[in-house]
């Protein structure tokens, strides 16, 4: 049981990680697509 729970944990923790990567990713992008007068 308690394998199995850490297991879980660490899944969701890089779930998590993985997210936050993405919105940064992503962040990063719009903001340098406003820099460049892509985005209106």
């Amino acid at each position: 049981m308690k394998i199995e729970t850490s297991r879980e944990e660490a899944a969701s923790m890089e779930l998590t990680r993985s997210l936050n990567l993405v919105m940064i990713g992503s962040a990063f992008v719009f903001v340098a697509a406003m820099v460049m007068g892509i985005v209106p």
